[in-house]
């Protein structure tokens, strides 16, 4: 394969990783706003049904962001499959995360959220 169609792969790589750290970064910020919503409610006094229909709205986004994140998960076995067939190597912009399935990436992710700040604190 030709090197201006390795940097294309590794271009669609690199924005294919990002996509997908902004669906885990939503749902890791969507847990934190749930916890937010209830733990708030119960220490300002609030009844149950304070914001309960907005509540599940956001469940339904969550639930849709879940959906989104598996059919990218899908995509990117099929963006590998057709790379691999066409000899192309997508690795050449940067270090991906280990697809051995040892759940070991190559570079740690980064705190987010409450995390961030325990992270910040230690």
């Amino acid at each position: 394969m030709t090197k201006d169609a390795n940097v294309f792969a590794g271009l669609v790589a690199q924005d294919l990783r990002g996509l997908e750290h902004t669906l885990d970064d939503a749902l890791a910020r969507a847990g934190s706003m749930l916890l937010t919503l209830s733990e708030g409610r119960r220490r300002v006094g609030l009844g149950a049904n304070v914001g309960q229909h907005a509540l599940v709205s956001v469940g339904d986004t969550i639930a849709g962001v879940i959906a989104a994140r598996g059919d990218l998960v899908k995509a990117h076995a099929r963006f590998a499959r057709d790379a691999d067939a066409m000899g192309m190597d997508y690795t050449t912009m940067g270090p991906l995360e280990d697809k051995t399935g040892d759940g070991t990436p190559e570079q740690p992710p980064r705190p987010i959220g409450r995390l961030a700040d325990v992270a910040n604190v230690a």
